[in-house]
């Protein structure tokens, strides 16, 4: 996303912009399990 030349070519740029969203998506939903995870091992003392 750093590349200027990606912006000019509108279809790469939708393609790659899509992609950091679902990414983005994913990583906030791992991240919400990981927390879950920790809660339940800090539960069990562990």
């Amino acid at each position: 996303m750093a590349d200027p030349e990606l912006y000019q070519d509108q279809d790469a740029w939708a393609s790659t912009s899509k992609e950091y969203d679902d990414t983005s998506r994913q990583l906030t939903r791992w991240y919400e399990k990981w927390e879950t995870a920790q809660e339940k091992l800090e539960e069990a003392g562990v």
